[in-house]
């Protein structure tokens, strides 16, 4: 049996109808426990103070050289560390005498001439670190990383900022120390007192040992380098002995198997070990 087109469209719309009374007898349908979608926890970051300054800035010398050879110092660690220049403070400026060519700040497989040369090290605080700037006193500062003791601190006789000892112990001389006990150390000294007597024509009673210590050197000058000489770059184990005589001190050094010998010019040795 047909239907007729008319009979069709009663039926589609009465299924129509019959959806939408299903539709809106069915309740919406809502999440579950709505109260127990955990909130964000929102927490205070604690303000970080700067722990104090390990030492007490000074203000700039008053010399006009000295302030622009600072500034300078002061300019090159601000750029460095990316700091505003008001947060690089002057720790400490002083004359010094550096060892040689490398002005106390030498570079692995670089040659330096044993010279000596004046000039100047600054000490300056960024961040709570201390670092420090060398130059010669036709060089500008720079930073040096691995710093090494100058020959001779000259803060004395130009007036530099520096803490200066008191006046007992400016005027103090060091005091003679006993001969070690080791039967090789002894030779080592009396070699030292008995060539110093023949150099100065005294007697040996005459001279006083003031230091006797077993070091490392960095070189195979042992400590004592002559202008136009090259050395083997490598560490030497040996000593050095300070005597006095006629209220003078004189250096003597010796390693690799050689003698103790007088040292005009001494350089700092790599490291000072224990035992003689």
């Amino acid at each position: 049996m047909s239907i007729s087109i008319k009979e069709r469209f009663h039926v589609n719309v009465a299924l129509v109808l019959a959806l939408l009374l299903l539709a809106a007898c069915v309740p919406a349908i809502e999440p579950e426990h709505p109260d127990d979608t955990p909130e964000p926890i929102i927490t205070e970051t604690p303000e970080i103070s700067p722990s104090p300054p390990t030492e007490t800035p000074i203000p700039t010398p008053d010399k006009a050289d000295l302030q622009a050879m600072i500034e300078h110092a002061r300019e090159d660690l601000a750029q460095r560390l990316q700091l505003p220049f008001d947060e690089v403070s002057l720790l400490e400026w002083k004359a010094v005498t550096w060892h040689d060519s490398s002005l106390g700040c030498p570079q692995p497989g670089e040659n330096y001439l044993p010279a000596l040369h004046d000039g100047y090290l600054i000490r300056l605080q960024a961040l709570d670190e201390v670092y420090q700037y060398h130059s010669g006193e036709d060089f500008a500062p720079f930073y040096c990383e691995h710093p090494r003791e100058p020959y001779e601190d000259r803060s004395a006789q130009t007036g530099a900022a520096v803490v200066e000892p008191t006046k007992e112990a400016s005027m103090a001389k060091p005091e003679p120390v006993d001969t070690p006990a080791e039967r090789g150390s002894q030779d080592l000294v009396a070699q030292a007192i008995a060539d110093l007597a023949a150099q100065l024509g005294i007697d040996q009673n005459e001279i006083e040992l003031l230091l006797f210590e077993a070091v490392t050197w960095r070189d195979g000058s042992l400590g004592c380098p002559q202008p136009g000489m090259g050395y083997i770059q490598v560490l030497i184990d040996g000593h050095r002995i300070q005597l006095r005589a006629n209220d003078h001190i004189y250096h003597y050094h010796s390693g690799a198997n050689e003698p103790p010998f007088l040292c005009k010019d001494p350089q700092e040795p790599l490291s000072i070990n224990s035992g003689g």
